[in-house]
């Protein structure tokens, strides 16, 4: 693994003449770094609504699955009842014409 190259070790910033190594605190500056620019309050609402127009689409085309399937599932459960109340369709049907 190598180290990046604006880091340095802790070995090259503290001399090797003292036993006591010191606190990482002294040595790393008090104030944090500044904040990236892609994080800036401008480009917040950019990617909010990129990650809203995502989260859309992914919701979108799964629920374009589940309702595909649950079609599938209803035109099956209709055709299935149809064919068990067909024969008693029919006969009732048969009778009527015969009675006529």
């Amino acid at each position: 693994m190598t180290q990046p190259h604006s880091i340095p070790l802790l070995t090259e910033v503290v001399p090797d003449t003292t036993d006591d190594l010191p606190v990482l605190t002294d040595i790393a500056p008090d104030t944090p770094p500044a904040p990236a620019s892609s994080s800036s309050p401008d480009t917040l609402p950019g990617l909010q609504q990129t990650l809203e127009t995502y989260i859309e689409t992914v919701f979108a085309d799964k629920l374009k699955t589940h309702l595909a399937t649950a079609n599938q599932w209803a035109i099956e459960a209709a055709i299935a009842e149809l064919k068990n109340e067909l024969p008693q369709l029919i006969r009732k049907a048969q009778e009527r014409t015969s009675t006529d």
